[in-house]
């Protein structure tokens, strides 16, 4: 909020307006983290209720890719998002599931040996859509991420700690949802995130 003020009444020189964004960028990518360790409480102590409403996908992937660069690092990796016709729209907690997507979109980001990263949306065959997410690494395997999915791993066997949380918290949302995630390996192309979500599902 200060440095929102600031750059709207303060004449900044270049190098202060590039401090100011630097500490808007640390600020927002603080909150998002506070976001998901309080959801992520939540969700363990099963007190977490979705808001649902109707969300077009294409509106879920600007908002999710915009919080994903926050938690993605400094790195400058483009990412090249593709909305295929004809995904329906869905009927989901927007702030939670462009939260936990954003967590997804966020580690491609950080751990990307590209200069970019692909995501791509498409109707699912179930119904409902199919996302996809590169991650453009070779440095976890696919195994290695599919087990930073799980909520109830043996402590001793998990070294990023903090990337594991907000992808288990991510796994949680989306199966709130009645969606699924898995991991998909692509050789040395690194592997692929693939989130399907049903159109609407009971709370």
């Amino acid at each position: 909020g200060f440095t929102d003020l600031v750059r709207a009444t303060e004449d900044l020189t270049p190098g202060q307006t590039e401090s100011v964004e630097l500490i808007s960028k640390r600020g927002r990518e603080l909150l998002a983290l506070i976001e998901t360790i309080l959801d992520a409480s939540r969700v363990e102590a099963r007190l977490l209720t979705l808001s649902r409403e109707q969300v077009k996908v294409t509106d879920l992937f600007q908002e999710a890719l915009a919080k994903g660069r926050d938690l993605g690092g400094d790195g400058d990796v483009e990412v090249v998002a593709e909305v295929v016709d004809g995904v329906p729209d869905l009927e989901v907690d927007r702030l939670r599931l462009t939260r936990a997507l954003a967590t997804i979109i966020g580690h491609a980001l950080r751990s990307s040996e590209r200069a970019y990263v692909r995501m791509r949306a498409a109707p699912s065959r179930a119904g409902g859509a199919r996302i996809d997410v590169e991650v453009p690494s070779t440095r976890l395997t696919a195994r290695e991420l599919a087990g930073m999915l799980d909520p109830n791993p043996n402590p001793g066997e998990r070294e990023h700690r903090g990337l594991a949380l907000g992808l288990s918290f991510a796994r949680a949302i989306i199966e709130l949802h009645g969606g699924t995630v898995n991991v998909t390996d692509r050789g040395q192309k690194g592997s692929v995130f693939t989130v399907r979500l049903p159109v609407s599902s009971a709370s």
